[in-house]
């Protein structure tokens, strides 16, 4: 998660140009883990191809017009 708590932050208080307070954020990426990486190449891009598919989806409300 490293940078996201101290990022969050600023985008929720509004400290960042261009992005309302308002605007909901949701986390994506590794959870917590003792090593920086899955330890396999296969694995790596197994984990960054769903990590960049899940960024990219848009939030549930987005897609159903709520």
């Amino acid at each position: 998660m490293g940078g996201w708590r101290f990022v969050r932050e600023l985008f929720l208080d509004g400290h960042v140009t261009g992005v309302p307070a308002s605007r909901s954020l949701r986390y994506v990426g590794r959870r917590p883990l003792a090593s920086p990486a899955p330890g396999s190449h296969h694995a790596f891009e197994a984990e960054q191809e769903a990590l960049v598919a899940e960024a990219l989806r848009a939030p549930a409300a987005a897609r159903t017009g709520v």
